[in-house]
């Protein structure tokens, strides 16, 4: 299911350009509405084991706004999308947003102008996509180290592809046909910020090829790591 948000601040105001984090935060301060599911989401997640996934995603911050001096400044209204493939997230995000009538983020107070909730399901075994926000393919090692891969990279696609496996296995029963592919046809390396963390992600238009059910899976959940961090998400152009 797709949440698109219409919000605006209180005042024009100023944010950072790495505000993954404290939009992650946002949702999470939503979804006390509902403690329960909130201290699951953010404490445990769906799987078992070390394959832990919170199953959504949100996509950057559009709207009424510019970047200036290294900050993006908003003067008006603003839309934000998450995504989810998990109706009970879904449902508790919708209800916590209607409750609370505004978003702090950044310290700053949106009015929650209006809420947008469909599903659109992906039925087509070969999409054309431009991302919303950038691709992570990321693997670490026995000693902690982390590598990133870009697409021009074999790792790359292997990695998205085992992601979607671990995704699939813990959130749903049916055999899974996995049959995947991606290509790049144009591609933007970005190197940005979570937390203290520096990620290197990849913004581009990409061909994707694969059985229904994983290209859903993608649309709804992101493609890639740390999606719930407010990376992978792509639209269907």
């Amino acid at each position: 299911m797709q949440i698109k948000l219409t919000l605006c601040p209180e005042a024009p105001c100023s944010i950072p350009l790495n505000y993954n984090y404290q939009v992650q935060s946002a949702i999470y301060r939503l979804l006390e509405f509902h403690p329960d599911y909130s201290a699951f989401l953010h404490d445990t997640g769906y799987g078992l084991g070390a394959a832990r996934f919170r199953l959504f995603t949100f996509g950057k911050i559009k709207g009424d706004c510019c970047v200036s001096n290294g900050r993006m400044n908003i003067t008006g209204k603003i839309n934000l999308e998450l995504r989810s493939i998990s109706d009970e997230f879904c449902r508790i995000l919708k209800a916590a947003l209607v409750r609370s009538e505004k978003l702090r983020l950044f310290g700053v107070y949106f009015d929650i102008r209006m809420i947008e909730a469909e599903y659109r399901e992906i039925t087509e075994e070969r999409l054309y996509i431009i991302t919303s926000s950038p691709i992570v393919a990321r693997f670490r090692d026995g000693s902690g180290k982390t590598f990133y891969y870009s697409p021009a990279d074999t790792e790359f696609e292997k990695l998205l592809l085992e992601n979607l496996r671990q995704k699939y296995a813990v959130f749903c029963e049916a055999p899974l046909d996995d049959r995947f592919s991606i290509k790049a046809d144009t591609m933007r390396k970005v190197v940005t910020r979570y937390k203290d963390i520096w990620i290197t992600a990849y913004h581009g238009k990409f061909h994707l090829e694969g059985s229904r059910t994983l290209l859903n899976l993608a649309y709804q959940t992101g493609l890639g790591s740390r999606s719930s961090q407010g990376f992978g998400m792509f639209d269907v152009i």
